[in-house]
């Protein structure tokens, strides 16, 4: 099985940045040319899963997303919680080379992806477990896609929040027995349908 991790970047503190309880600032000091972050590279695949905690969370966040995500640099970023697909469009219309595809299987916390038309092709995409709103309550989004001619398939997922830590596995509607349902439900998909095939899985 070629199922792999490629180049995930748990951007932990730009997250803290975007979706934190407190305002928002701007970056201090300003990001130029001599202080570019470097994060993605030109010869490998850099994919970044950010949850946007109820974007647009004020009417700052298009703005400072459109400066932000071109330092990734990153070749997909996989998203969750996308309240405003109208926003989100907008989000994806202001940073050059880059488009969006969002999932129409929720009305709210959708999930949602910009990718970097310069180095990714996407083939194709679809939800998988529609329908199955106890271990999925957002359906995993799945991204076929080609970079350097070698094809990927990038599995965006948000799973259900909360809990006390502890598994109630008599419990079908516990938080941590319905994430553990999910993952061992999308581990058997990975091994059924796509065994040969590159899988990044992230949530």
């Amino acid at each position: 099985m070629h199922r792999r991790h490629i180049g995930i970047l748990l951007l932990l503190v730009w997250i803290l940045f975007i979706s934190s309880c407190g305002e928002n600032q701007k970056l201090t000091p300003p990001i130029g040319d001599d202080t570019e972050l470097l994060f993605g590279t030109d010869t490998t695949l850099d994919i970044v899963t950010w949850n946007l905690k109820l974007f647009p969370l004020d009417v700052n966040t298009v703005s400072l997303l459109s400066e932000i995500i071109p330092q990734i640099k990153a070749d997909v970023i996989a998203f969750q919680e996308i309240m405003d697909y109208t926003q989100f469009q907008a989000l994806a219309e202001r940073i050059p080379y880059y488009q969006a595809w969002i999932y129409n299987a929720t009305s709210s916390y959708r999930l949602a992806y910009l990718y970097d038309t310069r180095t990714v092709t996407v083939n194709d995409e679809y939800t998988i477990f529609n329908g199955q709103s106890n271990p999925f309550p957002r359906p995993p989004y799945v991204l076929d896609i080609t970079f350097a001619n070698q094809d990927y398939f990038i599995i965006n997922n948000h799973f259900k929040a909360l809990g006390d830590n502890y598994i109630d596995t008599s419990d079908p509607w516990d938080e941590e027995m319905r994430r553990l349902d999910a993952s061992t439900k999308l581990d058997q998909y990975i091994r059924e349908n796509l065994n040969e095939e590159r899988v990044v899985d992230g949530s």
